[in-house]
């Protein structure tokens, strides 16, 4: 097992932190604490010819941006690895691997994403960029801040087995990561 008994506490306290509830900030214009002018602006309902040219230039620049698949297989050019000693680490088939490779459209599940990310050694900002490239997130659920505290903790020794013991000793009920 990769944590140990400090570890385990510190995750407990980490969970403990991370899963309390949120006040509500989003009620809209109803709320009294809510700036009036974005009230106004939702009601008229008008864009200004500067506003559509700069929603323009950032539509325009998201679709220059790199795609998922261009990101990943950057990562695993740089992994000294052969492929298949990466696609057995997600746990994830030569199949599915061969179709990331050649199909420039392709996008993952969310668990193939994670997968990737702990088999790929990523670090947390690392794994939560390519997530976002996927349309994916790490979000404030139980089993998602087990998977970030392990990887904040251990991403550079992390298996896709030992995150699913630990997510499994802790919570029997959650899902595993199965890409």
């Amino acid at each position: 097992m990769i944590l140990n008994e400090e570890e385990i506490l510190d995750l407990k306290d980490y969970l403990a932190t991370n899963l309390r509830p949120k006040p509500r900030t989003d009620y809209g214009c109803y709320d009294s604490l809510q700036p009036m002018r974005f009230c106004v602006a939702r009601s008229e309902n008008l864009m200004t010819d500067s506003a559509f040219k700069k929603l323009k230039k950032k539509v325009e620049a998201e679709k220059e941006k790199r795609t998922w698949r261009e990101v990943f297989l950057d990562y695993v050019s740089k992994d000294e690895r052969n492929y298949s000693d990466i696609y057995n680490a997600a746990n994830v088939s030569r199949q599915v691997f061969s179709k990331i490779r050649t199909d420039e459209n392709y996008k993952p599940n969310r668990d193939t994403a994670i997968a990737f990310c702990i088999a790929l050694h990523l670090n947390i900002d690392q794994t939560k960029d390519l997530l976002r490239l996927s349309n994916h997130m790490l979000a404030k659920t139980e089993r998602d801040l087990i998977i970030t505290f392990l990887i904040e903790k251990h991403y550079d020794s992390l298996t896709v087995d030992e995150v699913n013991d630990v997510i499994y000793k802790f919570n029997p009920k959650l899902p595993l990561i199965n890409a």
